[in-house]
């Protein structure tokens, strides 16, 4: 994967990302949703797969959320979504609580494509 998440990333900086993945057809690229739609365009017909992150990057927000935030990328077409999870229920170890966030999104009826 080749990733570029920083909030100061330029649509140069993407651009620059695009022309990388495509020449050492690296397997994807993985962004900021906001990127979404540059990235895809600028990877048609490379074999390179577009993936971007939610709840990134402290994994503190709602299930809903981020499940709405999934739901808009796949809807716009992206291949893969990575997801940070609440890391404060991890470092409780409140593992119940983190896998029941994370397992909502997986059963979320929005997040397949029509």
């Amino acid at each position: 994967d080749h990733t570029i998440l920083k909030t100061t990333a330029t649509k140069a900086d993407v651009d620059k990302l695009i022309e990388e993945a495509r020449e050492h057809k690296f397997a994807s690229i993985c962004v900021n949703g906001g990127r979404a739609a540059q990235v895809m365009e600028g990877l048609k017909g490379s074999g390179v797969k577009t993936c971007c992150v939610i709840g990134f990057p402290l994994g503190a927000g709602t299930s809903g959320a981020k499940a709405a935030e999934a739901a808009e990328l796949v809807q716009m077409g992206v291949d893969e979504i990575d997801m940070v999870i609440n890391v404060g229920y991890m470092l409780d170890r409140d593992f119940v609580a983190a896998s029941s966030r994370t397992s909502r999104l997986l059963t979320e009826p929005n997040l397949s494509r029509q």
